[in-house]
């Protein structure tokens, strides 16, 4: 990737003005910069009328998988949606609302939209056959744990009646044992 610089100006370093400059651009350490930045791009036009074009963007780099920290891949991707021109001149006016032919042939798209759509119907095909099958295990879980839920409720009143009627034989044991003792005072 290459920046192209413009020295316009008594500031230019001693340079020729009008001297187009490419040189590369520095990243400097991309691992110590980690993160969010604003990041701006001036754009200077050869007609001299034309006011340069400055971009201000957040540049946002982040790791995303072993291959960028390897260095496999790059970990910098940028994509500007759209640029605003303030009271751009005439001529440059004309330039941004007329579009020409790109190619002499016809014109091509980058994307193929018929595969694209295939692999879109796979993708959603294997995400919901993934969905059904994990809705299906949960539901065998939800059944599983209702079962265990219902056998713990009988088990709970299996306690309860055998803890009842213990109380009601050791009431009636009572009962007889205080008749017992009165009938013996009487006597």
């Amino acid at each position: 990737m290459f920046k192209r610089m413009a020295e316009f100006g008594p500031d230019s370093g001693g340079r020729v003005k009008g001297v187009t400059i490419v040189k590369p651009v520095v990243y400097g350490n991309v691992a110590r910069y980690f993160g969010r930045r604003w990041a701006h791009t001036s754009i200077f036009f050869i007609a001299p009328n034309e006011r340069p074009v400055t971009l201000y963007r957040l540049l946002k780099l982040f790791q995303s998988d072993t291959d960028a920290m390897l260095g496999k891949k790059t970990v910098v991707s940028e994509f500007c949606d759209e640029m605003i021109f303030q009271d751009p001149t005439a001529t440059m006016q004309q330039l941004l609302t007329t579009s020409r032919q790109l190619t002499l042939g016809a014109y091509k798209h980058e994307t193929e939209f018929a595969e694209l759509e295939v692999k879109t119907r796979e993708k959603l095909e294997a995400a919901k056959k993934k969905t059904s099958f994990e809705i299906a295990e949960l539901k065998e879980r939800l059944k599983a744990n209702r079962e265990t839920i219902n056998c713990l409720k009988n088990e709970i009143r299996k306690l309860e009646e055998d803890d009842q009627t213990k109380d009601i034989n050791g009431f009636e044991e009572n009962l007889l044992k205080i008749r017992w003792t009165l009938m013996e005072k009487r006597t």
